[in-house]
């Protein structure tokens, strides 16, 4: 199911520079996103852009489950599409999948040039072992430039045409500068500490709807 991004380009025009001061998923539609024709008329959240802090927990900015906004098949490519016009240099972005919200395994993920040489667009296909059911697809992102911050959007999809006993393996999401995790510094230069040592350390994990 993709969107028709040309039905919202008034829409995003409408937007504050407060909603866009960084980067976020506008694509699949995540909770509280402005993007969505459903959030758009149940109080959208205009600074779903910002990074994790306060009241914006990990995972998925402390926003619990909403409607499916999007259906897709094991296999199939899911069409990613990030907007904002602060990339801070780039960075790591992870996209990950989770049956209960809490546990997620990563699915994709671009290290170092995240929003800069790999650009806005990412194809992210779906294991063929995924199961049926309501799934949290999340992106996150750790920027190389500047504060440190983790920005996570999750967004609420439905796999269909698939097992209902599947799972997905694959590392745990790498989650950082937040509190009670690991700090990655800035990493924009060449000679930083890009926090790969972490990636490299990641659990292996198995996740299903039982």
């Amino acid at each position: 199911m993709r969107p028709s991004f040309a039905a919202n380009l008034f829409f995003v025009s409408l937007c504050t520079s407060t909603a866009f001061g960084h980067m976020e998923m506008a694509y699949p539609y995540p909770r509280d996103s402005i993007f969505s024709p459903y959030y758009r008329q149940h109080s959208p959240d205009w600074d779903v852009a910002s990074p994790l802090e306060g009241d914006r927990s990990y995972p998925c900015q402390g926003k619990p489950r909403g409607p499916i906004q999007a259906i897709f098949r094991p296999g199939s490519s899911i069409p990613v599409r990030l907007i904002g016009p602060n990339n801070h240099e780039g960075g790591h972005c992870q996209f990950a999948v989770s049956y209960d919200g809490v546990n997620f395994v990563v699915i994709k993920e671009v290290l170092h040039t995240c929003l800069t040489d790999s650009g806005s667009n990412f194809n992210v296909r779906l294991p063929r072992s995924i199961g049926n059911g309501v799934v949290v697809f999340a992106w996150s992102w750790i920027n190389a430039q500047g504060r440190r911050e983790y920005y996570m959007n999750c967004a609420d999809i439905a796999i269909t045409g698939g097992k209902s006993n599947g799972r997905v393996t694959g590392p745990r999401l790498l989650v950082a500068n937040v509190p009670g995790y690991p700090v990655i510094e800035e990493f924009y230069y060449d000679w930083n500490d890009d926090g790969q040592s972490l990636f490299d350390e990641r659990d292996i994990i198995s996740i299903s709807r039982w």
